[in-house]
C-alpha cells in the first residue's frame, strides 16, 4: 500500500513496511566508533516520533546492515510482535544524499499535502522553520559549499633493517595504519592521506647526522 512507508522487523527478524502512524516499540542503536549496539525501547510510538526520540536518547533509529545485525535486533524482539527500525520508503535526506539529524519543522509540518510536496522551504518569518512545498514552487534559494583543506606534514620513522619504506606494499601499509590512529582518536571527517615524492622520485630519506656545537 502507497501508505505503507516506514520499516519494521517481525520477531522471526523479517522485514516488512507498515503505516507510519501505528504505534510500535523502536529498536535505538548506539554507535560508538565503528562499533553499534542496540535498545529496544518498551514505549509505544509512531515512526516520526521514534526516530525522534531515538536520536536524542541513542543515536539514531537502527540500521541494520548486515546478517549479524539482523540477529542482533532480532533477539530484542518478542514473539509476535513487531518493532521499528530505521528503514523509510522515500525519507527525506539532504540533496547530497546524507541523511539529516537536526530538523526545525514548522508546528505540523510536514503534512504532504495534495500528496505532493517533497522539498523542503524555510518560512519568511525570523524564526526560519520548515515547511514541505511542491518541488515545482519558484523561490530564492540557498547554495552551500564546501570547504577543503590540505595540510602537508613530515613524519619520521624508524624502519626494520632490510626494509624498504619507498615499496608500494610498505608505503600503503603505513598510510593504512596512519588512517586507522587517526580514527581511533576520534577523527570521522572524511580524510584522505597520500606520500609526496620528492625530486628523486622517493618519499623517505635517511636523515643526515648533525653535527652539535656548543655556543
Amino acid at each position: 500500500m502507497s501508505t505503507e512507508r516506514c520499516g519494521m522487523m517481525t520477531g522471526d527478524g523479517l522485514w516488512q513496511d507498515g503505516p507510519c502512524a501505528s504505534a510500535l516499540r523502536p529498536v535505538c542503536a548506539d554507535i560508538t566508533g565503528s562499533g553499534v549496539s542496540f535498545v529496544l525501547v518498551q514505549s509505544g510510538m509512531n515512526w516520526t516520533e521514534a526516530q525522534s526520540f531515538c536520536r536524542k536518547q541513542h543515536s539514531d533509529l537502527a540500521s541494520i546492515r548486515n546478517e549479524s545485525e539482523n540477529q542482533q535486533v532480532r533477539q530484542l524482539v518478542p514473539a509476535g510482535t513487531k518493532v521499528w527500525t530505521g528503514l523509510y520508503r522515500d525519507g527525506w535526506k539532504w540533496s547530497a544524499g546524507s541523511r539529516f539529524s537536526f530538523s526545525y519543522w514548522r508546528s505540523a509540518e510536514p503534512n504532504n499535502n495534495n500528496g505532493d510536496e517533497k522539498c523542503v522551504s524555510a518560512t519568511f518569518d525570523a524564526l526560519g522553520k520548515w515547511e514541505d512545498w511542491p518541488c515545482d514552487v519558484k523561490r530564492a534559494f540557498i547554495c552551500s559549499s564546501t570547504v577543503v583543506f590540505q595540510k602537508v606534514v613530515s613524519v619520521k620513522l624508524e624502519k626494520p633493517s632490510g626494509l624498504d619504506l619507498n615499496s608500494a606494499a610498505a608505503m600503503e601499509e603505513l598510510l593504512r595504519q596512519l588512517l586507522l590512529k587517526l580514527k581511533q582518536d576520534g577523527l570521522n571527517a572524511d580524510v584522505q592521506l597520500s606520500w609526496r615524492k620528492q625530486t628523486d622520485g622517493n618519499v623517505f630519506h635517511k636523515l643526515k647526522e648533525k653535527n652539535l656545537t656548543s655556543v
